[in-house]
């Protein structure tokens, strides 16, 4: 009688310490996401003081001349994704690689593993990119005007305007995050861990500068 007790605190103390070593687990790859979000907005920061504030460029065709959601840093070959002409390839270098020393995987979230419309990859492995700009508005809705070739400084609500955020939110699939929340990077660099709602009727962000 004694033994199975002993057994039974035994297989609950041993479930409590892996429940509490997934939840340190899933802190730790949050705080390297918001860590990555600081240093891709540090290398815009950069990026900008180099472009005379104008944030990247807007092509003709932005599906295929850029600047869309990914390409603005991040791997530059071999990525899976080889439509709108090839985009996710094509552009080389990415803008902001060179302000992070060219280490891509900043650019590559920890709970960006698989799953998602790209299929049984990652993002990263799809675009070569987790996390998305706020590049034309609007991701939810396709309106806004986005932060392509503006004047950064033109911002008038830094605190609530995206600037990048958990690309998984955008595309939809399994959450990276415990809870559904994702990292958004405003245009004031504060990074917010967030929970829903998201999209066109979020009052505590907006896509337009």
């Amino acid at each position: 009688m004694e033994l199975l007790v002993v057994i039974c605190i035994i297989g609950i103390l041993a479930g409590l310490i892996l429940s509490a070593m997934k939840t340190a687990r899933e802190r730790a790859k949050v705080a390297k996401c918001v860590s990555n979000v600081h240093q891709i907005f540090a290398a815009l920061t950069l990026y900008l003081q180099d472009s005379d504030e104008i944030v990247f460029w807007k092509g003709t065709n932005i599906d295929t001349q850029g600047m869309d959601w990914y390409v603005y840093g991040g791997r530059e070959t071999n990525n899976l994704d080889t439509a709108q002409g090839g985009l996710f390839n094509n552009i080389v270098p990415r803008p902001l690689n060179k302000y992070v020393g060219k280490k891509t995987e900043v650019f590559h979230c920890p709970s960006d593993t698989l799953g998602g419309p790209w299929g049984n990859n990652s993002l990263f492995d799809w675009v070569g990119n987790s996390y998305n700009f706020n590049a034309t508005g609007d991701p939810f809705s396709g309106l806004g005007k986005g932060l392509d070739a503006i004047r950064f400084s033109s911002v008038r609500d830094t605190a609530r305007t995206v600037v990048f955020l958990d690309g998984n939110l955008v595309q939809g699939g399994t959450p990276w995050h415990q809870g559904g929340k994702v990292n958004v990077c405003f245009a004031d660099g504060h990074i917010s861990f967030m929970q829903g709602p998201f999209g066109t009727n979020a009052v505590d962000w907006t896509w337009d500068p």
